[in-house]
């Protein structure tokens, strides 16, 4: 994508954007400060923009991370043209201009390769400087600053861990109380089927991070077990096969027989992370209810199972969404392995 193209594509998509995150937020400045902030990230990495999922999607998903919003809220009607000109009238200040979010784009892509950049330049000084003193009449002038043996690069090199960290906070969201730490290698979806098959991912290549929670409400009625695995692939691409395939199990069996009960699974997309699934699984005797989240950023995948008891068979909405904004905290650490990096 050159810069015509992005100019294009910010000036037809930027009230769209603006307007669903006014409507999610509530709060125009803020809605307005992620969205420009989604779109600088987006020409940082122009050359990757559109391969995974559309631009507007990525730019979205990005502003509605930057936003601090919680999965699901972004699920809207798309807003008319009457909608659409109110937002951009009550914005608090003009939209920052197409150049000026690539110039911040820019600068963002030089930031994250200032390391690499610094390395480069030493090695090809010390290279240059060798070649001087063996060539003939080496008292020439020598090489010229060193900025001019700089290699300048359009993309930036993100320094994304290779491993999940030792001190994640897989149980960000979750209660307080009997917050156990993660523990690499335990398997917490322990004995967990979806039409036979155990919902461990496969295929990814790092040792998983797990936990597992269980808490009683106060009215010891309802009993939550959430449990959570993180992992870590070698691309962003194939992050994104593995989580599909994981989906697409669920989606293959919307009906099965499990213990003289039946499980009926449905699957939704949800606004979060760089891509993510929400599965409902209910049963025609009460207990249990699951809601299991799939969220994909960048080459990261966190699978989060949250089994619900004793609140018979309907499953209210606060409750479906109080569990998917559980899940939003650990996402946005996960901004870690996003090509974007964390907000500075």
């Amino acid at each position: 994508m050159d810069a015509a193209e992005f100019d294009a594509f910010h000036a037809g998509s930027y009230p769209r954007l603006v307007t669903a995150l006014v409507d999610v937020t509530g709060d125009p400045d803020r809605a307005q400060r992620a969205v420009e902030e989604a779109y600088a990230r987006a020409w940082a990495r122009r050359r990757r923009l559109g391969r995974d999922v559309p631009a507007e999607l990525w730019v979205r998903d990005a502003a509605l991370r930057l936003s601090g919003t919680g999965p699901g809220d972004g699920n809207r009607a798309e807003a008319g043209l009457e909608d659409l000109e109110a937002t951009m009238a009550a914005l608090p200040r003009q939209p920052l201009p197409a150049a000026e979010i690539r110039r911040r784009g820019d600068a963002r892509a030089r930031a994250r390769a200032a390391g690499w950049t610094v390395v480069t330049s030493v090695a090809a000084v010390a290279v240059v400087a060798g070649l001087v003193l063996l060539a003939p009449g080496g008292a020439g002038a020598g090489p010229g600053p060193p900025e001019q043996l700089m290699i300048q690069e359009d993309e930036p090199f993100p320094d994304r861990p290779s491993s999940i960290p030792a001190d994640f906070d897989l149980a960000s969201g979750l209660s307080q109380i009997a917050r156990p730490s993660a523990e690499p290698g335990y398997d917490a979806l322990a004995g967990r089927l979806v039409c036979g098959r155990p919902y461990a991912l496969g295929g990814l290549t790092t040792e998983p991070l797990s936990v597992r929670v269980t808490s009683e409400g106060s009215d010891t009625v309802r009993v939550l077990a959430v449990a959570r695995e993180l992992d870590l692939s070698d691309a962003d691409r194939n992050a994104h096969g593995i989580a599909e395939r994981y989906v697409s199990r669920f989606s293959a069996c919307p009906e099965e027989e499990s213990d003289g009960m039946t499980v009926r699974t449905s699957v939704e997309r949800v606004w979060i992370g760089d891509e993510g699934w929400v599965v409902l699984r209910e049963v025609d005797r009460g207990d249990p209810l699951e809601i299991v989240q799939v969220v994909r950023v960048g080459s990261a995948v966190l699978v989060s199972s949250t089994t619900i008891s004793g609140v018979g068979t309907a499953l209210s909405p606060s409750l479906r969404r109080a569990q998917s904004y559980s899940v939003a905290p650990v996402v946005d650490q996960m901004c870690l392995w996003d090509e974007g990096g964390c907000p500075s």
